[in-house]
């Protein structure tokens, strides 16, 4: 049976201010050096931005008071929306458990091949929007 060494505890120390500026800096120079380039090649249309507001106060007069008659012609469309949300909620928790227990390291059946498919699928699905 071996002991280990005893060594000296860690001591935080607060970084110097101008370090910690140059830090921050050097993380922060990149996304506003692309910004200011992406900036300079967009053509914006700024009769729609100077306009905005005004469409924004015509919308809002339009939606109030809302027009009641239309009621009885959104029922359906609602129960259908329902249905696809509820549907899809639970074709998706369906899908999910198996991948899921798949890409786990303790439950995975083959860490060699099942799990890197599954995290492939976790990892190509997690930006599609459905």
């Amino acid at each position: 049976m071996t002991i280990a060494p005893v060594t000296e505890p860690k001591v935080w120390q607060r970084r110097d201010r101008k370090l910690q500026l140059a830090i921050w800096a050097a993380w922060l120079a990149p996304p506003r050096c692309l910004f200011i380039v992406s900036t300079h090649f967009r053509e914006d249309i700024w009769a729609f931005v100077l306009d905005a507001p005004e469409q924004a106060a015509d919308l809002g007069a339009r939606m109030v008071p809302p027009d009641w008659k239309y009621i009885h012609m959104l029922w359906r469309p609602l129960w259908d929306t329902l249905n696809i949300a509820t549907i899809g909620t639970l074709i998706s928790i369906v899908l999910a458990v198996p991948v899921a227990y798949c890409a786990a390291r303790n439950t995975t059946p083959s860490v060699t091949i099942v799990r890197p498919i599954a995290l492939f699928i976790i990892v190509s699905t997690r930006s599609i929007n459905l």
